[in-house]
């Protein structure tokens, strides 16, 4: 399948002005404390469904056995959806295709974090020899390279209809 020169650095650019937003968005300093207090809320109630027993104080995820996290801005779903939602801003999309896409990227993306959330308490709690590893490098590149699949997706090229 050959690709348009146009479409590419259509693409490219979109990728690009994507990347250079997020890394602008997470340079900035803003108040994203109600971010941060419903994804810490989010995981709490998540976690208690799943009968573990914690507790939330402020931003603060507690655990009796000793364990305790903050969720911060960089465990929000804002940065991995920003990057999508800037790329897609200027991807070379119909206006539906753009908004289906900016839906399930957030749907997958929010969905996705939950669990990155909740496993990385659960690791906290049971095994914190291995939470730098699943904090720093696993969770960290799924958040990274999940806007970058669903992006792709996104502006995959139409199948062509074979030929009888």
């Amino acid at each position: 399948m050959l690709i348009r020169a146009r479409s590419f650095r259509a693409h490219g650019m979109a990728l690009g002005v994507g990347t250079i937003g997020f890394f602008l968005l997470y340079s900035a300093s803003f108040d994203a404390t109600p971010i941060t207090l419903l994804s810490a809320e989010l995981t709490r109630y998540t976690l208690a469904w799943f009968g573990v027993d914690v507790h939330r104080i402020g931003t603060q995820i507690v655990h009796d056995g000793g364990f305790i996290c903050t969720v911060g801005v960089e465990c929000t779903i804002v940065l991995p959806l920003a990057a999508l939602w800037i790329a897609l801003a200027v991807a070379p999309l119909h206006w539906r295709q753009r908004a289906r896409s900016a839906l399930f990227g957030a749907l997958l993306i929010t969905l996705v974090n939950t669990v990155r959330l909740d496993h990385l308490v659960w690791i906290g709690i049971h095994t914190p020899e291995q939470l730098d590893l699943w904090h720093h490098v696993i969770w960290r590149t799924v958040m990274i390279v999940l806007p970058l699949g669903v992006f792709a997706f996104a502006t995959r090229a139409p199948r062509q209809a074979e030929a009888p």
